[in-house]
């Protein structure tokens, strides 16, 4: 629910291959707290956010770099052909630095964890550049229209997405993760980055 959990509104609405609560960490994970192995192996991966229950519903750039950072490593967990319940989701079982670990033991490649969540970039914007290419653009990254409604009644009654909220969170993330704000398209130079330079030439 984005009404609740404000990251969500904006990593639904870009996600290449379409809203998918397991691409990302939810927000209330920023709530563990300091000290625990939780919120260690959080801040590992760029997570290292302390919300409370004034701001948990509002949509600001802690939670969209949050999501996004989650999403780059949760993405490499798809790549990776890893079980989000084991790897992510809550954090129970296994941490970054244990896939660290995996990856040298299974592969001999001894990688940072800075590398393996570049893994995930590279399939993200894999993705996204195919699907601009296919002519999908920034207007396709929405949102139901019921999402900007308050919910009538619940635990969370009054929730809704604050649409001037999520269109600045929107844009904020298209430019931490260097795609062109009126596009939704990565820029040429991101894919260089990524050594995607390839699909310039291979997808017009």
């Amino acid at each position: 629910m984005p009404q609740h959990k404000p990251s969500l509104a904006v990593i639904y609405a870009v996600n290449p291959f379409g809203a998918d609560h397991e691409s990302s960490e939810h927000d209330p994970a920023m709530m563990y707290g300091y000290g625990s192995r939780e919120r260690n192996w959080m801040s590992q991966v760029g997570g290292d956010f302390t919300i409370d229950a004034t701001d948990e519903t509002e949509l600001n750039c802690k939670n969209v770099i949050w999501g996004y950072r989650t999403q780059l490593f949760y993405s490499a967990l798809e790549t990776l052909c890893l079980c989000h319940f084991a790897w992510g989701v809550s954090w129970q079982l296994y941490g970054p630095k244990d896939l660290i670990k995996l990856c040298e033991a299974a592969a001999g490649w001894d990688a940072s964890l800075y590398e393996i969540m570049e893994i995930g970039e590279r399939r993200l914007n894999m993705m996204r550049y195919y699907n601009s290419c296919e002519g999908f653009t920034e207007k396709d990254d929405t949102l139901p229209l019921r999402l900007f409604k308050p919910l009538p009644d619940g635990p969370a009654k009054g929730g809704r997405v604050k649409e001037e909220q999520y269109k600045r969170a929107k844009e904020f993330y298209c430019q931490i993760a260097f795609w062109d704000t009126s596009t939704g398209k990565p820029h040429d130079y991101t894919l260089r980055k990524l050594q995607l330079n390839w699909l310039m030439n291979w997808l017009i």
